[in-house]
């Protein structure tokens, strides 16, 4: 599990697995470990993935709380270190396409069809939203609370065709990125040869797009997404457990790329 360099930090604000601790029960240490000397009052932060919300400064720890905790570290521990998938190849995000970019992007836009029972045509999200990458060989539960640490949901928007070409062309100055379900290829900065589901872009058609929480509400780099013409917030999927999930039914997993960005 590698860090990302500079991508999908937390932002004061930010509430992340390890600050989840009333969800979790704990901090991660190290490698997804429940760190019982972490587990102090005042660790709670609130909000989602740049919520704004103030954190409370950390206070030395309860005695008593951590006498509680003890009994149930090893328990802890075991649970977050339980594999849940293994890759067959590291996956990274890269430009204009990256093996990683693909997996979050095609997970949101399978999930999302799964939910609504229907059809989702795209895909999308901002390589900022994740803390790691994800290396070959066994993933751990632990990591995934790493890799993906923010409380977000997912979300589908229904677009017009004109701004699922500004959102190719807002991907395309980024020099690509995250996507799903949608092809095409860069030319000075913008998007040409443009498909959806293997078809050029019809400006009349309505197209649903999956993508989190966060990123629907104006978070990333994709003003396209700001006016949907409808929206739907499925509450109960979180963006974690997506992923989760999406790694645990697909074991082994081999991370590749398409050139569905060229």
């Amino acid at each position: 599990m590698g860090q990302l360099s500079g991508e999908g930090q937390s932002n004061p604000g930010e509430q992340t697995a390890g600050d989840d601790a009333g969800q979790h029960g704990a901090g991660l240490q190290g490698g997804g470990q429940l760190g019982v000397g972490q587990l102090g009052v005042g660790q709670l932060g609130s909000g989602e993935q740049g919520s704004g919300a103030e954190m409370r400064p950390a206070t030395p720890s309860d005695p008593t709380i951590l006498s509680v905790i003890e009994p149930y570290r090893d328990h802890y521990n075991n649970e977050l270190s339980q594999p849940i998938s293994i890759l067959k190849a590291p996956a990274r995000f890269a430009k204009p396409e990256g093996s990683l970019g693909n997996l979050v992007a095609d997970a949101l836009r399978y999930r999302a069809a799964e939910e609504l029972r229907k059809y989702v045509h795209i895909g999308v999200i901002d390589e900022g939203s994740f803390r790691l990458h994800l290396d070959e060989g066994p993933i751990t539960l632990g990591e995934m609370l790493e890799f993906m640490p923010y409380e977000n949901h997912l979300t589908i928007l229904e677009l017009p065709g004109s701004s699922v070409k500004q959102l190719a062309d807002e991907i395309a100055a980024l020099g690509g990125g995250p996507i799903s379900g949608m092809r095409f290829q860069i030319r000075d900065d913008r998007a040409t040869a443009l498909l959806v589901d293997a078809e050029p872009i019809e400006e009349p058609q309505r197209y649903l797009v999956a993508t989190s929480s966060w990123i629907a509400n104006g978070g990333g780099p994709f003003t396209a997404l700001h006016n949907p013409i409808s929206r739907e917030d499925l509450t109960m999927v979180a963006i974690r457990d997506l992923y989760i999930d999406y790694l645990r039914d697909r074991d082994p997993l081999e991370p590749t790329t398409d050139g569905r960005i060229r």
